[in-house]
Order: structure tokens, then sequence, then C-alpha cells
């Protein structure tokens, strides 16, 4: 017989490992699944989450993040855990409720999110986007390409089975790969599908599928829709359909992303008819069936100085709001809204603290860089204003982090693209976005324009002549000079800097200024007091001069569908074509092409940016006076003046490999007009020279050179101004 200690012993460890074996469930459970799950639909033009047994509108609060950091593309996914974990933590403390990703992430973003979450008080949920390969996108101009429409399906499936920790990715080139195995799908409040619709690609998909009829599927079906329209229901439709048979679980609301390029509304006075305002997608024409409780949405990226018509309509510009200011921005938002049903949410709004400018607003002063960091947050938060009041379901600022990697109309040519990611080039706006600042050095930058010389303590000068001293550094933004002059007073004195870049190239003389140089120079920097001190280039190598004056012209339509052909831009001074012209210009940037407004016949001519005009004040973000656009500080007390100069004002095409711009009349090169290039050369360093104005002394030039970092840079972060007022705002709410 088995004795009764026996029995009492078996049972005693049958019970432990029981409750030994349900922890280990319990632990597995909370490492894998989420806590909790949430539930989100839409009702009339809302976005409402189920909490606390009851539907709540649920006004989104978000953010976009980015997929690069400095030395990558967005596809090397180089982005690690710790810099989520670390994001998601100053999201969170930003009061941001959703994060927006373009696409699939690494691994290490799942399982950041997934661990926050599981603690988090509050959760981050996710807007998860579905993008198309863009290459396909240009090469077939159809979205029901065999090729397109099945890669599309894939990274469809791809994108579902991530976000429920249920997938292995393998290498791809300009793709996230790896293994993921946290499941953040209960915190997934919907999908995004498509990027900004490109006309040509909504044309070309109408024109080519002109056969397709109206689609019905098990969750969505379209009523008078376009192909295009269509398709956007198909692979939605697929995508929700895909999601519920795998996995099950809680529907979740579908959108796409648009933007005013394609927005449902007629803008009369917009002077690019051929791109903007040709084709429309609208997204009214979808619908959810009984059977899809969760609903549709629609998405807009809203910028207030793009496309041209946000800026030059009338009744946009003539609209004053609650605060008695003119606002065309949300003009525009009450426009769309009238539009629509369906809930709307801005994807993308915000502005760049850049020191180049791409595009200005006049009436709002809401432009495409040129921002200071106060300035992008008073703007933003404003924006953000105009979206809650005009009823909308909510706003994502674009963006969370400064990228390295991206580029702008106006100077996209200018550079050599695929070493972008490697060097921070502050005169292109879409590379600083973000409210986080990625700024260059392990720790902080080389140095800052604040009066405090203490960083250039111990160095030797590269130049020293008759009281003068110069010297130089530079890190992955900017060529930082110090200079010194113990005999004259530093406020009043002029001074020039030249540099001779690429060998055989620029002036020796400036016949204006009635300046010799003892070398040929490409750029002249000149130091004239707070009010005029400048960058100049020196003439054959002005790349706005060169760039504009040959654009051979181009088409507008007037409102009845006239083509009127706008000519050049300017004629090309003959005197500038030839090597040693003697002419030197303040460097320039284009904003907007001579412009013909077809509702109120109204001619714009051509907007410039003189952004060789250097900027006086502050550059310390520790100073009360901080300004980021600052260039350079003139200090008495220290008798000298610092100055941080941007690499493209330097004609930088790419300073990780010493890069610059070459001959821009070379035989063979810059003779198409629709092709334009600074016909990049190789140098191994500059040679400075020093003059002081009223002197006949002049320093010899000497070599200045530094080790060519390539795609290894060094960078830190710093929470903008901006930040902390956008907390603020969304505090409000």
């Amino acid at each position: 017989m088995v004795s009764a200690r026996r029995v009492i012993r078996t049972f005693v460890i049958l019970t432990l490992a029981v409750i030994v074996a349900g922890f280990l469930v319990l632990f597995l459970f909370s490492r894998y699944f989420p806590n909790r799950s949430f539930i989100f639909r839409t009702e009339g033009d809302r976005i409402q989450i189920f909490m606390d047994r009851e539907w709540q509108d649920f006004l989104i609060k978000g953010v976009n993040l980015g997929g690069a950091i400095p030395g990558s593309f967005p596809g090397q996914a180089a982005i690690d855990k710790a810099q989520y974990v670390r994001w998601l933590k100053q999201m969170a403390d930003m009061n941001v409720n959703t994060l927006r990703v373009y696409s699939i992430h690494p691994p290490s973003f799942y399982q950041a999110l997934f661990e926050y979450n599981m603690k988090a008080k509050n959760p981050i949920f996710l807007l998860h986007g579905i993008w198309t390969d863009d290459s396909y996108m240009d090469e077939y101009k159809d979205a029901y390409a065999d090729v397109l429409f099945s890669d599309f399906q894939e990274e469809i499936r791809h994108t579902i089975d991530v976000v429920h920790g249920n997938a292995v990715i393998k290498n791809h080139r300009g793709h996230a790969s790896g293994s993921y195995r946290f499941n953040v799908a209960p915190y997934v409040m919907g999908y995004l599908l498509v990027e900004e619709m490109e006309p040509d690609f909504v044309i070309g998909t109408n024109e080519n599928n002109s056969h397709k009829e109206d689609f019905r599927g098990e969750f969505l079906y379209t009523k008078g829709a376009s192909p295009y329209e269509i398709w956007l229901a198909e692979v939605a439709d697929y995508t929700i359909t895909y999601e519920q048979y795998k996995y099950g679980g809680p529907l979740k609301p579908m959108s796409w992303t648009n933007w005013p390029t394609t927005d449902p509304i007629e803008h009369l006075n917009e002077p690019n008819r051929i791109w903007e305002d040709v084709v429309s997608v609208d997204l009214e024409h979808i619908h959810a069936t009984e059977k899809f409780t969760a609903g549709v949405f629609a998405s807009y990226h809203i910028y207030p100085y793009f496309p041209d018509f946000m800026r030059l309509t009338p009744e946009y510009n003539s609209y004053i709001d609650s605060t008695g200011k003119q606002n065309p921005y949300e003009a525009y938002l009450i426009d769309l809204k009238r539009h629509h049903k369906m809930p709307i949410v801005v994807a993308e709004f915000g502005l760049p603290t850049s020191r180049g400018v791409a595009r200005n607003n006049y009436t709002l002063g809401y432009n495409h860089g040129g921002h200071t960091e106060k300035e992008q947050g008073e703007a933003v938060a404003d924006m953000f204003d105009s979206i809650i009041k005009t009823g909308y379901a909510g706003g994502i600022v674009f963006a969370w982090q400064d990228e390295w990697f991206k580029k702008t109309w106006n100077s996209e040519d200018m550079d050599v693209a695929e070493n972008r990611p490697y060097w921070s080039n502050y005169m292109v706006p879409e590379q600083c976005y973000g409210l986080l600042s990625i700024d260059p050095g392990r720790k902080a930058p080389m140095s800052h324009v604040d009066g405090d010389i203490s960083e250039w303590k111990g160095k030797k000068p590269l130049i020293s002549s008759d009281g003068m001293e110069l010297y130089v550094m530079n890190d992955e933004k900017y060529v930082y000079f110090l200079l010194k002059d113990s005999k004259r007073n530093v406020e009043t004195q002029k001074y020039y800097i030249g540099a001779d870049i690429v060998r055989g190239l620029g002036s020796d003389e400036w016949r204006e200024e009635g300046i010799f140089f003892s070398r040929l120079t490409d750029i002249v920097i000149v130091i004239d007091g707070k009010k005029n001190t400048r960058v100049l280039v020196e003439g054959a190598q002005d790349t706005y001069n060169r760039k504009w004056s040959r654009s051979g012209g181009y088409f507008v339509e007037d409102i009845d569908g006239n083509k009127i052909l706008i000519g050049n831009f300017f004629e090309n001074d003959p005197r500038m074509m030839v090597k040693n012209s003697g002419i030197f210009n303040t460097w320039r940037l284009l904003l907007c092409r001579p412009l013909f407004l077809p509702q109120t016949k109204e001619h714009i001519p051509i907007d410039i940016l003189y952004a060789g005009k250097l900027l006086h004040g502050n550059s310390n973000p520790e100073s009360l006076e901080y300004n980021n656009l600052a260039d350079f500080y003139i200090s008495s007390q220290n008798e000298a003046i610092e100055l941080r100069i941007p690499w493209m004002l330097l004609n930088a095409a790419d300073p990780s490999t010493r890069m610059f711009y070459g001959d821009l009349y070379a035989e063979g090169i810059n003779i198409d007009p629709e092709h334009f290039t600074t016909n990049p050369t190789e140098t191994d360093g500059i040679y400075f020279e020093l003059r002081r104005a009223g002197d006949i002394i002049s320093a010899e030039p000497v070599f200045y050179t530094w080790f060519p970092w390539g795609d290894s840079p060094s960078y830190h972060e710093r929470l903008k101004e901006s930040y902390y007022m956008i907390q603020k705002k969304f505090a409000e709410y």
C-alpha cells in the first residue's frame, strides 16, 4: 500500500509544480502579450476608443518617427533599442498618445514599444504605415501593375505579422529585417496605407484601368470611385482580411495618406496646374461594410507653404481667425473639412529650424525653413490649435528627430546624394523638422558662437599676422573660425577671409572692392559689423546664377487650361561665365520660380533668399539669448569674432569626402536644362587668406585640411526649445 505520507508528498509536489507552471505561463504571457487590449473605431467625424466600459472620443496628439540617424538611410535600420527606449520616454513626457511610423522598423523598436507600454499607465498607440515601393511607382505609373501589386501585398503581410510578433524577415536592402517576437498589435490604433499620392501615378492608374468598376469586398466597398480609389479600397480590404483571418482580434480603423496636391477641392489660383490640382483622390468614395465596425478615416499631410495655392488663394489669405490674424492655413483646413464626413487626421504638419529656406508664406510667416526653435514651437502649437478647433480628429507633428539624409527641391542637385547622411547640411530644410535636434559631436558641438572662446584654448592659430590671429576647425555641420585682432576694434573693423577651395577655379581679384588675393579664391567671407557680415561666391562658381539662368523656361496653365510659357528666370551675365571673373555675389538660393496665377491673372516674380547674409547672435542652447540661426558673434571683451559657416556656403557637395563644387561651365555639363550638376570635385583641403580692410599687409594663405570621416559621423541628441512648447500645448487637450 502507498503510505499517506507519500500521497501527501506527491500532492504537494504536484501542487508546487502547478503553481510554478502557472507563474511560468503568467511570465511568458506578460512577456509576449500586452497586458490589455484596446479597441478603436470611427464615429461621425471622431475617432473613438473603448475605455472604462464606454466609447470615448480619442484626440490624436501624435508625432512622426522616421527611420534614420546620422550615417544611415532609413532602410539601413540603424536605430538601436537604447535610442528607441529613450525616445519613447521623451515622447510620453511630451504628452504624445500616438506614434506614427511610415514602414517596418527593426525588431528593437517593437520590443521597446512593447516593454514601455507594459509598464506605462498611459500607453503610446501606434499608427502603422504601409508604403509601396517608390521605384515601382516611378517605373510602372500603374497601381495595378502585377509586380507592384504583389510586392505591396507582401509588404502588407509582413507588416501585419510584424506587429503581431510573428515574423522573420530576411535581410533585404532598403528594408528592416530580423526576428520579430513582440506582439504590439493591441496597441495598434490603425493602419495608414501608401505614401503621398503622386499625380502622374494616380493619373496613370486611372487611364490604364478605365474598365474598373466599383469594388465590393468583405470589409470595404466603393461608390462612384476612380480606378485609383478602387485600388486603395482593394489593398485596404486585403489588409483587414489578412489580419482578421490569421490573427482575429479587434478590427482597426483604416486610412490612406493624401495631401493637398491630390485633395478633392479645386484650387483656381494654383499656378502649377500641370502638377498640382491636376487630379483628385476622394476618400469619401470608400465606405465600410456593416462587418467593418472599425471604420475609415482620411489622412492628409498639410503644411502652410505648399502647394502654392496654400499661400496664393485670395479666399484663404483674407480669412481672419479667432485671434484676429490672417490665417490661410486654418482657412484651408475649414475648406477641406467642409468636404469630408469621415474623420480627418492631419498626419503631418510642422516647420523646420534650418538655416536654409525653400518656400515662404508671407501672409502667415510660417515658412519652409529659416525658423528659430522658439518660432517652430509657437507655429506648431498654433497649427495644432487650428486643427482641433476646425473639427479634425487630431494631428501628428512632423517630426520627432532631425534626419540628415533628407533633400529639398532648391538644393537637391547640389550635393552627393548617396553621401547625404554623413553630414548635416543646415541649408536643407527637410533635415531640420525634428523636435529632437541631431547635432555633430559626441557630446556637444565643437564650438558655439557665444562670446565664450574657451573651446579655442590651447589651439594654434592657422594664420598669425600684424596682430591678427585666425583659428579654424570643423565638424560635420560647420567650419568654425575665431578671428582675434589686438590692434583694431573688432566691432567696427572690416575683414576678409578668402578661401581657395578647388584649384584652378575662382578669382584673384574682387574688382568691386578693389581687393587682391594671393591665390584664386572661390569664396570670400566679409566680416563687416553686426549687420553686413556675409558670404560671397565667385561668379563662375555661383550655382544660383548657373542653374536658374539656364532653365529654358517652362509651361503653366491658366484657369481655362491654356498653356503659357514662362521664359528663363533671368539672363546669365556673360561676365560670370569665364574663369577669374573678378565678380563675387552674395550666396543665394531660389525660393520661388516666376509664377502666373490663373484666377487673379497676376505675375509673381522670382523670389530669392540671400543665404550668404550672416546673422549675429548667440548659438549656445544654454544661453537665455539662444538663437539656433546665429552665424557669428562679435566680442569686444575678447577682441574676437567667432563664426560658424555651414559647409554648403563654402560650396561643399560632401565634406565627409572633401568634395566641392567643380567647374560649372566645363565642357559637356549643364547643357540640358532638366539636369544640373555641381560637377563635384575632390580637394585635399582649403587655403585660407586673411585680410584687414585698409591695410597693405596681407597674411600669406595657409593650408587647412581635415580627416574625411566618411560614413562615420559623430553626433549627439538635444531636445529643442520647441519640444517643451509642444509638451505644454498637448497638455491643454
